[in-house]
């Protein structure tokens, strides 16, 4: 099964409610409050990153803050030098899901699931399935129980431009 095969059957098992939408592709945060109809404080991000001792954790935030590296090596329990975030390709060979796609919701066993508390306090989030073509709306108290994500203050607010 690919990549958005997966989440999507992981979703449907849950019994959570959900829809997906689709919509042109969109591959960055700014790409996404340009072009989809999703409140843009509701637009969630997924970065992978790849640990030095060759694990892989999930990291949700919201679309335009960035990650503090030192809260999360501290939530992963882990140093700073020893997260690296995964390329595009490392990410579609491992997980078969596209970059501006990526989901909270891991098709690959073993990953850690990082979700920051800010966003673990909305109500209804937009996240990734797996494909940059469409986006998940889902409450996030769900999605938390989906994931059994760990939620920390992992992320810090981008610069004003």
């Amino acid at each position: 099964m690919f990549g958005p095969a997966i989440i999507l059957a992981r979703l449907d098992r849950s019994g959570a409610p959900f829809t997906i939408h689709d919509h042109e592709v969109a591959r960055s945060f700014a790409e996404g409050v340009a072009r989809l109809p999703f409140p843009p404080e509701l637009l969630l991000k997924t970065v992978v990153f790849k640990l030095a001792a060759g694990s892989w954790a999930f990291v949700t935030l919201h679309g335009g803050d960035r990650v503090d590296f030192r809260a999360l090596a501290a939530a992963l329990g882990t140093k700073r030098a020893d997260l690296r975030q995964a390329s595009a390709e490392e990410i579609m060979t491992t997980f078969g899901v596209e970059i501006g796609g990526v989901s909270p919701i891991p098709t690959a066993d073993g990953a850690a699931l990082i979700f920051d508390r800010r966003c673990a306090a909305l109500e209804t989030i937009y996240c990734g399935t797996g494909l940059a073509s469409q986006t998940l709306e889902i409450r996030s108290a769900d999605l938390l129980s989906i994931t059994a994500a760990t939620v920390a203050p992992i992320s810090r607010p981008a610069p004003e431009v």
